[in-house]
């Protein structure tokens, strides 16, 4: 499982180079990255499938179930017959198309070798831990109000996050 940000990497952003605050500043890492991992339900790291049974519904195109794509390795046909690599090419969107695919009728007619995943986090997501970090650290979060006497009443919500963070997450999210 790959951090999205780790301690030396948000300590070196924000120009800290005592230890003073390592341990505080590790816990908010450690929630950010877990938190991140968890809702966007992916770990960030490069995935090699082999033999993966796809079907074609127009012909032309292999829809790969797994995003974003790296690389096309190999495409057979189910009776083994392996494809040119010239004969198919991956498009932006991760799929494969061909205008040469023979038109196979029975389901799940193709496999397809492909790596796929994160070869680096993504920088968006980087930016968006260093973020919240900092958001946690300043406790931007924490709402209070004097109740009088010297004493303070905090109602924030550690867990809300802020929107321009959810909108980041959002886009790496699998659903």
């Amino acid at each position: 499982m790959a951090d999205i940000i780790s301690l030396n990497i948000y300590k070196s952003r924000m120009g800290i180079t005592t230890p003073k605050q390592d341990l505080k500043l590790q816990g908010y890492v450690d929630y950010v990255n877990a938190y991140i991992l968890k809702y966007c339900d992916t770990d960030f790291e490069t995935h090699t499938v082999l033999e993966k049974r796809i079907t074609s519904y127009d012909g032309h195109e292999l829809i790969i179930p797994d995003y974003p794509v790296i690389s096309v390795q190999a495409v057979k046909l189910f009776n083994e017959t392996a494809l040119a690599s010239t004969s198919y090419y991956l498009t932006e969107q991760g799929s494969v198309e061909s205008y040469t695919l023979p038109l196979v009728t029975s389901r799940f007619a193709y496999y397809v070798d492909y790596i796929y995943g994160y070869e680096t986090v993504p920088r968006d997501l980087e930016t968006a831990a260093l973020e919240w970090i900092v958001y946690l650290d300043k406790r931007e979060y924490n709402r209070s109000r004097s109740t009088g006497n010297g004493q303070t009443s905090d109602y924030g919500d550690p867990e809300l996050i802020p929107p321009q963070i959810r909108v980041a997450l959002s886009q790496h999210r699998r659903v």
